[in-house]
């Protein structure tokens, strides 16, 4: 995956409670993009992985889907 892509999804949450909607659209955007699945033959650390990974697409799922809106970060399909 590369470090940077890591912390692209790493970021995905700070970025949303930050209040930073384009910089948050433009890393859903990325991810998508760059990372369209998981099927990488690689050696992870599992802590690092479930922690950064899961925690960063769990947190921007919720956050990007919300219904009420809490944060101001509700996408739409597309991705805007």
């Amino acid at each position: 995956m590369g470090d940077y892509l890591l912390t692209l999804v790493d970021t995905l949450d700070t970025l949303a409670v930050l209040g930073d909607k384009k910089g948050f659209q433009r890393a859903v955007k990325n991810t998508i993009k760059f990372l369209p699945n998981f099927d990488i033959d690689s050696h992870v650390q599992v802590f690092e992985v479930t922690i950064r990974i899961l925690g960063g697409l769990l947190s921007a799922h919720i956050i990007a889907t919300d219904e009420q809106d809490t944060l101001g970060m509700r996408l739409d399909l597309n991705g805007t």
